[in-house]
C-alpha cells in the first residue's frame, strides 16, 4: 500500500493514498481525516496576532480520485495549507526572514527609505533602528500537523485488513 504526505512549498501539503480494489469509501475516509486532523491542528496551533493567518488556513478533503496512468497506480487525495492570498507574511512566519531564513539567509534587514526603521515597542513607546535581524521561523505548528497526518494514514492503513 503506497501512501505520501508531500509538501507543495511552504503553505500547501498533499495528502494521498494509493486506491486499491474494494477499499474506496474508507480509503477516501481516511484520507479526509488526516487532512482534517492537519488542518484543525493548524488552526488550533498556529500563531495568533491579527487573525489573517487564521483565517487563510484551508482544507479541501474529497478531492476525489486521481488517476495515475494507463498503467493504474491512481490514488486519493487531500489538500489542506495556507492561502496565501489571504496571508502575505505567511512565508515569513514559516519560513523567518533576514539572517533566519534557512533558504535565503541575508545579513540582516535594513530600510528601504531613510536611515531608520521605525517599531511599536512593548510599552508601547517607538523604537528606532538602523537595521534587524529579521524574525525567527514559527513552523513547529505546520510541522506537527504534518506529522499528524501521517500518523492519521499510518494508523489508519493498519487498521484495514488489506493483505500485501
Amino acid at each position: 500500500m503506497d501512501w505520501s504526505i508531500e509538501e507543495r512549498g511552504t503553505d500547501e501539503v498533499v495528502v494521498r493514498v494509493q486506491a486499491l480494489k474494494g477499499f474506496k469509501e474508507e480509503i477516501k475516509a481516511l484520507v479526509d481525516l488526516a487532512a482534517f486532523n492537519a488542518g484543525s491542528y493548524m488552526k488550533t496551533h498556529v500563531p495568533f496576532h491579527k487573525g489573517e493567518l487564521y483565517r487563510a488556513i484551508f482544507i479541501h478533503t474529497s478531492m476525489g480520485y486521481k488517476a495515475g496512468g494507463a498503467g493504474g497506480g491512481g490514488s486519493y487525495e487531500a489538500t489542506v495549507g495556507i492561502d496565501t492570498s489571504q496571508a502575505e507574511h505567511a512565508e515569513i512566519v514559516l519560513e523567518g526572514s533576514g539572517i533566519y531564513n534557512r533558504d535565503d539567509p541575508k545579513n540582516g534587514i535594513f530600510p528601504a527609505n531613510g536611515n531608520v526603521m521605525v517599531f511599536a515597542g512593548t510599552e508601547g513607546d517607538k523604537v528606532f533602528t538602523r537595521w534587524t535581524r529579521g524574525q525567527t521561523p514559527q513552523r513547529e505548528w505546520y510541522d506537527d500537523a504534518v506529522e499528524l497526518a501521517a500518523r492519521t494514514i499510518q494508523s489508519g492503513l493498519f487498521g484495514l485488513d488489506i493483505e500485501k
